[in-house]
């Protein structure tokens, strides 16, 4: 089991490549999924599927573009189980283009990532901080 003993979490998790990146990781031996989409029905049923395969598996319902929800969702599994990978996956597309639907592209498939990304950072630091003080 090539993946043994990690935990990742993955936004978008309910359909498209963050399923497929949950099935996989679940199959080969990933210890803890955190898993988060906006939809639960789907969501859930990645879930189950992943647990077939002995993963744990912490699904959340979650808006990406709140960044309060996020961060404190990120800190939430970060403190159940270290995440040794982060895959923010979520994403959509409208198929009608207009200004409107070009910002909330926009606003969900880049802008969300630069949150993550900082409150990634910042999990980091704070993680290092507490090592390096506990091996003083």
């Amino acid at each position: 089991m090539e993946n043994s003993g990690i935990n990742v979490l993955i936004t978008g998790a309910s359909s498209g490549i963050g399923e497929a990146l949950s099935l996989y990781y679940a199959e080969h031996g990933a210890n803890s999924l955190f898993l988060c989409a906006r939809n639960e029905k789907r969501l859930n049923d990645v879930a189950e599927r992943c647990r077939t395969f002995g993963a744990k598996v912490y699904t959340n319902i979650l808006d990406v573009t709140n960044r309060d929800e996020v961060e404190n969702w990120l800190e939430s599994c970060n403190n159940k189980s270290l995440l040794n990978i982060v895959y923010a996956n979520a994403g959509v597309s409208t198929g009608e283009e207009n200004v409107e639907n070009t910002y909330n592209t926009f606003n969900i498939n880049y802008q969300d990532y630069d949150k993550i990304e900082d409150i990634l950072s910042n999990l980091l630091l704070s993680s290092t901080t507490i090592s390096e003080e506990s091996t003083s």
